[in-house]
């Protein structure tokens, strides 16, 4: 459904939930672009005319009531479930119950700050967490926000304002043949025989083959 004279729009999104989307009065004085949802056509549309009745009375749209942590569970649950192997969907899974939402899952979505994305990411550094595991969950916590913005639910990501310094590449010298006998006859008979022998075997088949027959 449309609406005309640039009213604003009403469709339906692939998940099956309907949008309602129109240009109105911002906080700022300006006129940005704002999404409601529903889970009816007719919720979508009263909500998008409740909104632009408010606009034309010159009482500015606010940020939603939308937490972080529900913008994660949306975005897991509409977007990465289908997108993600089920390793690495368990993976994020796993950063955000237990590191992105304790800390900043109640923030209201429209008042996070780069102050806060930076608190978070100095917390989880002085806890001991490793420079590439930081960089991991600021790069979910960006996209989770990019893809707020995009649906309209916030201006612009605040994650994208701060700056994760690259972990530095660790120079790795590979085992010698010697060395990868010796490892695999130490692992023999353990619970990590078959994972030596199987990274090995990705290292280099003449080595594995050396350790076996050895």
């Amino acid at each position: 459904m449309s609406r005309s004279n640039g009213e604003g729009t009403v469709y339906r999104r692939q998940d099956g939930r309907w949008t309602g989307a129109a240009y109105v009065l911002a906080p700022d004085g300006t006129r940005k672009r704002k999404a409601v949802y529903g889970k009816t056509r007719k919720e979508a549309f009263d909500k998008l005319a409740a909104l632009q009745e408010k606009s034309r009375a010159g009482i500015a749209a606010t940020p939603g009531r939308l937490t972080v942590r529900e913008l994660f569970e949306t975005w897991m649950r509409d977007v990465q479930e289908a997108r993600l192997s089920p390793a690495t969907f368990q993976t994020y899974e796993g950063y955000i119950r237990n590191h992105l939402v304790p800390l900043l899952g109640a923030k209201r979505l429209g008042q996070l700050t780069a102050a806060d994305v930076r608190a978070f990411l100095t917390i989880k550094t002085r806890e001991g967490k490793g420079a590439a595991t930081v960089k991991q969950m600021h790069a979910i916590l960006r996209s989770a926000l990019q893809h707020a913005v995009r649906e309209d639910l916030v201006p612009r990501n605040v994650a994208k304002l701060v700056v994760v310094p690259t972990p530095p590449k660790q120079d790795v010298e590979p085992l010698t043949p010697e060395e990868a006998r010796t490892l695999l006859k130490t692992a023999q008979g353990t619970s990590w025989e078959a994972l030596w022998t199987l990274y090995l075997g990705v290292v280099g088949h003449d080595v594995v083959d050396a350790g076996v027959e050895a």
